[in-house]
């Protein structure tokens, strides 16, 4: 009877282990030219990144321009290297996301949730009120932003308290 529970144990733990492996990180890579977040042939995985997924987006041709313009996704962490497009939608990043040496241009949708960093003279442009930042930390000195619109200055300080007194 012991030698039957410790089996069963086993197996219990095994099924645990490969259950937890299956649900941790994994990178997730944009395999496309220019195109929608939504293309599913644009990923490594070739499926949409996941919530437990970091995606890259650092392909070889820097010319292309990554579009997130519908649905609601929502990813660990996010690194771009090519012009990133938020249109509508939300997108939600658990940590962090890093812009480097392009601006990340909001023309609508939602971005929830993460750090925003850049580097490489990257940016953070805000175009209208119908782009909303919600949850979102941003260090201003490593993250120069523009913003449009008449209510755009009120939420932009409003959602960044932690920001001013931020390095």
């Amino acid at each position: 009877m012991k030698m039957r529970l410790g089996k069963v144990a086993s197996a219990i733990a095994v099924n645990i282990l490969i259950f937890s492996i299956s649900l941790s990180a994994a990178t997730v890579t944009w395999v496309g030219g220019s195109g929608d977040w939504n293309t599913a042939a644009n990923w490594s995985s070739g499926a949409l990144p996941g919530i437990n997924d970091d995606v890259v987006i650092n392909p070889t041709n820097t010319a292309i321009t990554v579009t997130h313009s519908s649905g609601s996704h929502a990813v660990n962490s996010l690194t771009g290297q090519v012009a990133f497009q938020l249109n509508g939608g939300t997108l939600t990043v658990s940590n962090s996301v890093q812009v480097n040496n392009i601006s990340w241009l909001m023309n609508g949708g939602t971005l929830r949730g993460g750090v925003v960093s850049c580097s490489g003279g990257a940016s953070l442009v805000v175009n209208g009120q119908s782009s909303v930042l919600d949850g979102v930390v941003k260090t201003l000195l490593k993250c120069p932003h523009s913003h449009s619109g008449e209510n755009v200055p009120f939420w932009f300080n409003s959602l960044f308290p932690q920001a001013v007194a931020a390095v």
